[in-house]
C-alpha cells in the first residue's frame, strides 16, 4: 500500500514539471530569464525608505515588509509600462529598475541613522 502523501507528492511534482516546462519556455523566449532577480533586487528600494521613514520621522506604521510589497509592485509596473509604451527591450529594463532600486535602498540606508540591522533580517 503506497502512502497518500506519496501519491500527492508525486503528484504535485508532474504538475510542477508540466508547468514549470510551459512557463520555462516561455521565459526564456521573451528574455525575462532577470525578471524575477530584478523585483526582488528592486525591493530594496521600499525597504530602506520605509525603514527610514520610519526612523527619521517616527512614522510607525511604515514598516519595511510593507515597504517591500510596495516596491515590488511599482518594480512590476514600471517595467510593463516602459515596455508597452516606450518599446525598449525588456531585458535592458530589468536591469536599469534592479539598479535603481538597489542603488535608492542603499542611499536611504547610508542616511538613515543609527543601526540598520533591522533591515538585515529580512534578508536571510
Amino acid at each position: 500500500m503506497i502512502p497518500s502523501f506519496l501519491i500527492f507528492s508525486l503528484a504535485a511534482a508532474l504538475l510542477a514539471s508540466l508547468s514549470g516546462g510551459i512557463i520555462g519556455s516561455y521565459v526564456v523566449i521573451k528574455r525575462l530569464a532577470n525578471l524575477c532577480g530584478s523585483i526582488s533586487h528592486s525591493v530594496m528600494g521600499g525597504m530602506g525608505f520605509f525603514l527610514w521613514l520610519q526612523k527619521v520621522h517616527g512614522i510607525s506604521w511604515c514598516t519595511p515588509i510593507l515597504g517591500a510589497f510596495i516596491a515590488a509592485i511599482i518594480s512590476a509596473w514600471v517595467i510593463g509600462w516602459i515596455h508597452l509604451y516606450f518599446r525598449q527591450r525588456v531585458d535592458a529594463i530589468i536591469a536599469a529598475v534592479w539598479s535603481t532600486g538597489m542603488s535608492i535602498g542603499v542611499i536611504f540606508l547610508a542616511l538613515t541613522p543609527g543601526s540598520t540591522s533591522d533591515l538585515t533580517n529580512f534578508f536571510r
